[in-house]
Order: C-alpha cells, then sequence, then structure tokens
C-alpha cells in the first residue's frame, strides 16, 4: 500500500495533534481526531464514487485501511510517522468491567458504521472517564448542526462517543405533532471526572443561540461508575 496521504485533510486535525501531545488523555483524545479525519474521508470517498471517479475513491479508502491500523497504537508520536508505520508502539491492554457491559452492549460498539467507538471506550475505561447519556429532542433541519455544536462544547474535556434514536413509541396527539417536527437523539458522552459539574452549566443559557433542544429541556443521566451520591443532572 503506497503511502499518500491527503494532506488538505490532514491540516485540519495536525494543530489539535500536537496540542495534545504527551498528556495523560493523548491517547483518547487522537483516537477521537482520528475519527473525525476518517468520516470525513468516508465522505469524500462516497462524492467521487458518486461522480465515477473509482481511482480517487479507492485511494482514500486505502488511506483509511491506514488510518484503522493506528487503533492499535499508543498514538504517542508524529502523525506522519506513524502513518508510515515507522514508530507504532503497542497500545496496553485494557479490562472492560463485567458491569459496563450492561450499560452499555458492545454490539453498539462494533457496528460497521462505528469504527472507532470501541478503541475510544477502552481508552476512556482506563483513564477513568465517566459514561454519560443526554437525550433531548432537536429540530429535525438542525440536528447536524446540533451534533457539531454539542462536541465542540464539550471538547477536550468530554467527547462525544455516538448519537442515536431515542424515540419512544407513543399515540398521544401530541408526542405526534412534536415527531413531525423533531427527532428524539440520545448522545453516549465520555466525560473527565473533573468536568461533570460543569456539563449541564455548558448549555443552560444558550437556547437563543442556536435553534436545538426543544420543546424539552436536556437530560442528562450518569451511567458508568455509578455514583451514589449523583447520577443526574436535573
Amino acid at each position: 500500500m503506497n503511502f499518500n496521504p491527503p494532506k488538505n485533510f490532514l491540516k485540519k486535525i495536525l494543530p489539535q495533534w500536537n496540542q495534545y501531545a504527551r498528556k495523560e488523555e493523548t491517547t483518547l483524545l487522537r483516537l477521537c481526531l482520528l475519527r473525525d479525519l476518517w468520516n470525513d474521508l468516508h465522505a469524500q470517498t462516497s462524492k467521487f464514487l458518486a461522480l465515477g471517479d473509482t481511482k480517487q475513491a479507492y485511494s482514500i479508502k486505502n488511506f483509511n485501511l491506514s488510518l484503522e491500523t493506528l487503533k492499535k497504537s499508543s498514538l504517542e508520536g508524529d502523525l506522519l510517522d506513524l502513518l508510515s508505520h515507522s514508530s507504532l508502539e503497542p497500545k496496553k491492554n485494557i479490562i472492560i468491567p463485567e458491569n459496563f457491559s450492561k450499560i452499555l452492549k458492545l454490539e453498539k460498539l462494533i457496528r460497521t458504521d462505528r469504527i472507532w467507538e470501541h478503541s475510544i471506550t477502552l481508552e476512556a475505561l482506563s483513564l477513568h472517564w465517566s459514561l454519560w447519556k443526554l437525550e433531548t429532542w432537536v429540530k429535525i433541519p438542525f440536528v447536524e448542526q446540533w451534533n457539531q455544536h454539542l462536541a465542540s462544547k464539550l471538547w477536550p474535556q468530554a467527547v462525544v462517543l455516538f448519537s442515536e434514536n431515542a424515540l419512544s413509541y407513543k399515540n398521544s396527539s401530541h408526542t405526534q405533532f412534536i415527531q413531525s417536527m423533531h427527532w428524539q437523539g440520545r448522545w453516549w458522552i465520555w466525560s473527565h471526572p473533573d468536568f461533570e459539574v460543569h456539563l449541564k452549566s455548558l448549555f443552560s443559557d444558550e437556547c437563543d443561540e442556536i435553534p436545538s433542544p426543544a420543546p424539552s429541556p436536556l437530560s442528562w443521566k450518569r451511567l458508568f461508575p455509578p455514583n451514589p451520591n449523583y447520577d443526574t443532572l436535573d
């Protein structure tokens, strides 16, 4: 496989990659940066395929396969060196706590559209970060905008693992009316323990800044590790 990195895409993450060097959470944050890069390139691959440019599409696909090999590395060092596989340092083995799989099932982490989430979860567990669940309604035209807004507000003290549909089907006319205009989403979020107290306050005064959660407020719940003193932000 020829090493031919798409430079325009790499430029987007290199400043942050270098910024988070030699920190306790270096591997976790860099895994998230690689996930973003992988997703951007995957979208670009689809565009090239739609245009019939299979050469460019498969070139990017091969590069993404090279990115995936980095999941087994500690991600210490220069990104270009790691991509050339000249300095890969094996990542430490991480054991998943027995009670964790009851909270977040493995099949949610290893879907074909979630290439990085299992590795991110293992690293977050090793750092003793906390897993939170956020649920709210988002106006359908602004779902992607809200996703980006949420991720940017949390970073780097917390990271979004993935989002999914949280709709509980009810037959009331009010619920059907809300569903016609909003999407009920659930976001799984890893947070540094010292950052938890700031989660709710981050969004307490921003309802007018971005057309986002409505009509219900943000509902936060801590899932792991369990804490008998508090597990919600109400």
